[in-house]
């Protein structure tokens, strides 16, 4: 009969160690199930602030971006900025869309100017985000593909910009239209000459 009691007493120590064992992990499950509950909310947060953040970002850009497509190139062409979550990364598309919604990669769209125009808009959309004040770009011959009908709905798009948003630019180009504005420079070797100064 001791050896049952024993044995009894044995079994009884194991049951309420294993209960306890039991009780402390269910405690420990508690806490990690409520660890990732908050790791899944801040998650959310973080992404709905990603998604905020990505359209504020495409407002701004495309705004600018399709304002210049359409004082050059009228109704043609309005540009996207569409984000796409891959791989838990995001990925960034920038897409010209025509009258019809068909969208485009600029890649694709080489004729008249149009990645030219786009490309300096969407240069002028990110130093607007950025807050400076007067800024300065410098171009090197930007509007080359641009047809000559289109370059002085280029050269007003540039004059708005600049009393719109207080850029300034330095344009180095040998198209003639361009002469009609600004102060001109005439550069040739070790010598360099105003030419003109208009407003």
């Amino acid at each position: 009969m001791d050896d049952l009691e024993k044995k009894i007493d044995r079994l009884e120590f194991k049951r309420d160690h294993l209960k306890q064992r039991l009780n402390e992990i269910n405690k420990k499950l508690k806490e990690l199930e409520k660890m990732e509950s908050n790791i899944l909310e801040a998650q959310k947060i973080a992404q709905d602030v990603a998604i905020l953040t990505q359209n504020q970002i495409e407002e701004k850009l495309s705004g600018l971006v399709s304002t210049a497509l359409k004082v050059v190139f009228g109704e043609k062409y309005t540009f996207k900025i569409k984000f796409d979550i891959k791989r838990g990364q995001s990925e960034i598309y920038l897409l010209f869309v025509d009258k019809n919604g068909e969208e485009y990669s600029p890649l694709a769209e080489s004729g008249g100017g149009v990645v030219d125009v786009a490309a300096l808009a969407l240069r002028m959309s990110l130093l607007s985000l950025e807050g400076k004040s007067d800024p300065v770009m410098i171009l090197d011959e930007p509007f080359r593909f641009v047809s000559k009908d289109n370059l002085p709905k280029v050269i007003k798009f540039l004059i708005e910009i600049q009393k719109g948003l207080g850029f300034q630019f330095i344009i180095v180009t040998q198209e003639p239209e361009f002469t009609e504005y600004g102060k001109i420079f005439e550069v040739r070797k070790n010598e360099t000459t105003l030419v003109t100064e208009r407003n």
